[in-house]
């Protein structure tokens, strides 16, 4: 329920987050053992996640943040983690 209510909230960037995160993600999962130490890291990251997109929708900082951020940066930043994987 709150992975969805940033964007009901008007935050632009909530539904392409995972696409450019995949590399970070990956990279910071490697610092636990497989299995439930993992999935328990992965639950907690998806959490923060949350919760930042939160603050941004009821502040409308994600608005603003989308605004100031070039086109052209965020479109490498797409490109650069298809690239990665």
């Amino acid at each position: 329920m709150l992975y969805t209510l940033p964007t009901l909230l008007g935050v632009p960037l909530v539904p392409g987050w995972i696409t450019p995160a995949i590399p970070v993600v990956l990279l910071y999962l490697k610092g636990f053992e497989p299995g439930p130490e993992a999935i328990q890291a992965l639950f907690a990251l998806q959490l923060e996640v949350a919760v930042i997109f939160f603050v941004l929708g009821v502040t409308r900082l994600g608005s603003t943040l989308v605004d100031i951020i070039p086109n052209s940066l965020k479109a490498g930043i797409i490109i650069g983690a298809g690239m990665a994987l």
